[in-house]
């Protein structure tokens, strides 16, 4: 079915190019009737002059690039406002990190893969938490191409403190549009799953679970006791602080509309993250449960596989821990 379309006004003799789909002469014809040059892309979080200027992205050749190129020959601005995503909001991606040497550069890979496939901006933020390998040297190999913020401790302080730095920083660089993700470092977790997490807070969710109970998940090379302790804890949590929405309380793999964790850092402070160890996940929703935010989960594929060496966390130790701060979170 042939189209009417008014030649565009570039080409002299008035003819439109042959053997072009409908589709494309839609998006020609647009582009012959918007004026490209007022459509502007702004980021708060990713740009290059600010990256650059804080020494944390040389350069900034792929942000350049992601700005100037075409999608299939067509210009970016006509493929913005064709994509589903807005591309001005900023996915600020928060990485606890501790021996992670072996694993870390291909998840930077992975995520700077797929991000400009999605249309994304965004940007990276590493907590080291005190790494006895070279973590941070790889990290900091990776500055060059990936927007990347480096936030280094000393000594290693735990999980709580590391993911509490990292929310204080990306809450502090994002607007309140803007969408945080936490995810492991190790590997474990895939980018691929974001763009779906991203689309359930444009569908007006606050914070969207990866979860391992939600039907489709599967968990691969996870030992059967520790799938067993996971599941029991998570029936304790549903009956003790049931929360609409969440089956998987202990999941670290998250994506938070921002100005959510801001209004949660504004309310507690420094003590929105305040628990040490692995059990900082559950004390995260259940302060955001009182703000009365709304929950939802994805299923999604735990590649426990992929891990190298042991797992950092201590089961009895967290098992104590979580127990503890479920007595308290009841009692308080």
């Amino acid at each position: 079915m042939g189209m009417n379309l008014r030649a565009r006004p570039w080409e002299a003799n008035g003819d439109r190019l042959s053997g072009m789909s409908d589709a494309g002469n839609i998006i020609d014809y647009f582009y012959s009737i918007i004026t490209i040059s007022n459509l502007t892309l702004s980021s708060r979080c990713s740009n290059a002059a600010q990256l650059q200027k804080e020494g944390n992205y040389q350069n900034g050749s792929r942000w350049q690039e992601n700005l100037s190129c075409s999608h299939r020959g067509r210009p970016l601005a006509i493929y913005y406002m064709l994509s589903p995503i807005n591309p001005k909001r900023c996915i600020i991606i928060v990485l606890p990190a501790y021996n992670e040497a072996e694993t870390i550069e291909h998840l930077l890979d992975r995520i700077a893969e797929v991000m400009p496939e999605f249309s994304f901006t965004y940007q990276i933020v590493i907590v080291d938490d005190g790494s006895q390998d070279s973590t941070t040297a790889v990290v900091e190999r990776k500055i060059a191409d990936i927007p990347i913020i480096l936030e280094k401790h000393e000594t290693n302080l735990g999980l709580g403190s590391t993911i509490r730095d990292g929310l204080l920083i990306a809450a502090d660089r994002a607007a309140d549009m803007d969408i945080i993700v936490t995810m492991d470092a190790d590997d474990t977790h895939s980018p691929g799953l974001i763009l779906r997490m991203v689309r359930m807070i444009y569908e007006g969710y606050d914070v969207v679970i990866a979860s391992r109970y939600q039907h489709g998940s599967r968990s691969v090379g996870v030992p059967l006791s520790r799938k067993f302790l996971s599941y029991a804890a998570s029936w304790i949590f549903r009956v003790t602080f049931p929360i609409s929405g969440v089956k998987d309380y202990t999941s670290g793999y998250r994506a938070y509309n921002a100005k959510v964790i801001k209004a949660a850092i504004s309310q507690y402070g420094q003590q929105f993250v305040d628990e040490d160890g692995f059990q900082c996940m559950v004390d995260i929703l259940l302060k955001l449960r009182k703000m009365h935010v709304i929950f939802g989960e994805v299923p999604f594929l735990l590649r426990y596989d992929r891990k190298v060496g042991k797992s950092k966390m201590k089961v009895a130790r967290t098992i104590k821990n979580t127990l503890i701060l479920l007595a308290k979170r009841r009692l308080g």
